[in-house]
């Protein structure tokens, strides 16, 4: 590939007591297949050796650009501060435990200059460590949209994103979000670009005791509830909403295992969050039927009450006339795509 037929991409990547990981991550992008490239390294404060293998591979490949944050600290601060010295006409997240597979930046710079309209695309990830596992996200739009209502739909390490989206609508990384920054951040590009991933794996996702995902995992998902509770409302334009609502949303969204909340008031949530998308169209319906369903199986299956409980409970609750006839299709129609989904993934996977 000739690299002077293609824009520049400035790689960002914040590095805080990486030393372990470093090598690996820096040699996955000087090893790019697509060489037009800044690489911008922000050390947020290392005191373990990570700035001498930085300065290294700075000496010795002029497209390493290496600076110390001198602005907000903090992971998500330096990469606010990469964004701001970035000149690349895309920008790409790295972290500096993972590892980029060879032609990564060449699959996405080709898509996104294929496809004008798309302003962030992600791709499917490997785990490696203590997983192993693909982790398989949906590549369009309608579909990207409606499930950022429920989690977060890009893998943040696989993102490349068009500079000029940020720069004009002014987006950074919120400090108010900590651990879940990056959902925050999408959840916020999304209202002016259109999204997509690329449905291979072009990168390797380290799992391991010290990172954010594991150290930070409930701070995480209750920041992570922020953003959700911000689509919600967003969602409920001029509506109000009541604490239940709000409790069973986030055990819904697995934030929350603190409320017992029983299966029919999964079901009648999901059944007011499926009929008001419906009636208004602010998602893409099948997307977001999905979703729904996806959320009542996972709420179902996290409850602190095992599901013959569940089950039982809810005939009460048909037979007390406590659950509406629309209710009671609609938990028929989930439990039957749902053993659907199961059947066509079991012969899929065989």
């Amino acid at each position: 590939m000739n690299p002077n037929e293609y824009p520049l991409v400035s790689i960002i990547m914040p590095v805080y007591n990486a030393k372990k990981y470093l090598q690996e991550s820096i040699e996955s992008i000087i090893n790019q297949t697509y060489t037009n490239f800044e690489f911008i390294i922000i050390d947020d404060g290392s005191k373990d050796g990570s700035l001498d293998i930085i300065s290294s591979y700075a000496l010795n490949d002029m497209r390493i650009k290496f600076f110390k944050n001198t602005g907000k600290k903090g992971c998500y601060g330096a990469r606010n501060f990469g964004i701001n010295k970035a000149s690349g006409k895309y920008i790409a997240v790295m972290d500096a435990d993972d590892i980029s597979l060879p032609e990564r930046l060449e699959y996405q710079i080709k898509y996104m200059e294929a496809n004008q309209d798309i302003g962030v695309c992600g791709t499917w990830f490997k785990e490696f460590g203590a997983s192993s596992k693909i982790i398989r996200t949906c590549s369009n739009h309608n579909d990207i949209n409606a499930t950022m209502f429920f989690r977060c739909p890009i893998g943040h390490p696989t993102a490349i994103i068009r500079t000029k989206i940020l720069n004009k609508n002014n987006l950074k990384y919120n400090d108010n979000y900590l651990y879940s920054q990056d959902y925050n951040f999408f959840s916020k590009i999304i209202k002016y670009t259109r999204f997509a991933n690329i449905p291979q794996v072009l990168l390797l996702y380290r799992v391991h005791n010290s990172q954010i995902s594991t150290s930070k995992k409930y701070i995480q998902q209750k920041l992570a509830f922020k953003t959700s509770l911000k689509l919600l409302f967003d969602f409920y334009t001029n509506k109000t909403l009541s604490k239940k609502n709000i409790n069973v949303h986030k055990v819904i969204l697995g934030c929350s295992k603190k409320h017992l909340v029983a299966m029919n008031e999964f079901t009648d949530w999901c059944y007011i969050l499926w009929g008001h998308n419906k009636k208004n169209k602010i998602y893409n319906h099948y997307f977001y039927t999905q979703n729904i369903i996806y959320a009542w199986k996972t709420a179902i299956i996290n409850s602190k009450y095992n599901f013959k409980y569940q089950l039982r409970i809810y005939i009460y609750s048909i037979l007390k006339r406590k659950v509406s006839y629309s209710n009671i299709t609609f938990f028929i129609k989930l439990s039957y795509l749902s053993i659907f989904q199961k059947v066509y993934n079991w012969g899929k996977n065989k």
